[in-house]
């Protein structure tokens, strides 16, 4: 008895015309299944990638701890040779920060640098003033960064 009586030349005639009903005419060939191989590539991919990423979060919150962060309040280019930098440095109470402050150029060329120790202090945030000395005519400063010891 053949499986499509309507039409004579169904799926099982190989010779005959396909079966416009069928879903594989109609939309294609079904992708083959994945092999077991490739789905245990995948899994141990993905477990790869989720232990990775867990492990970078982690590590990201634990680093981030206890850290300094500065702002800058203002700057004043005092003469040829002197460019003063007003800035707030954030810690916690009781720890000391080496803070980076560098003068610039009107190229953008570094010319003053000095570190300064912001010591301990009974609230979390700092206010510092430091006079840079330069070798030319700064047109800016700024702290560049703030590590704890």
């Amino acid at each position: 008895m053949p499986r499509h009586p309507e039409t004579p030349d169904g799926p099982d005639d190989p010779d005959g015309p396909p079966d416009p009903t069928a879903a594989s005419v109609r939309y294609g060939r079904a992708a083959p299944a994945a092999s077991a191989a490739r789905r245990r590539l995948l899994v141990v991919a993905t477990a790869v990638l989720l232990v990775a990423g867990v492990g970078y979060a982690v590590w990201f919150g634990a680093g981030s701890r206890d850290q300094a962060s500065v702002r800058t309040q203002g700057y004043e280019v005092v003469d040829d040779t002197r460019t003063e930098v007003t800035f707030t440095v954030s810690k916690p109470p009781g720890s000391t920060a080496d803070c980076q402050v560098e003068a610039l150029s009107s190229g953008s060329a570094q010319v003053g640098l000095v570190t300064v120790e912001v010591g301990p202090a009974d609230t979390t945030a700092s206010t510092v003033r430091v006079a840079l000395p330069t070798s030319e005519r700064a047109t800016t400063g700024q702290p560049v960064r703030c590590d704890l010891r």
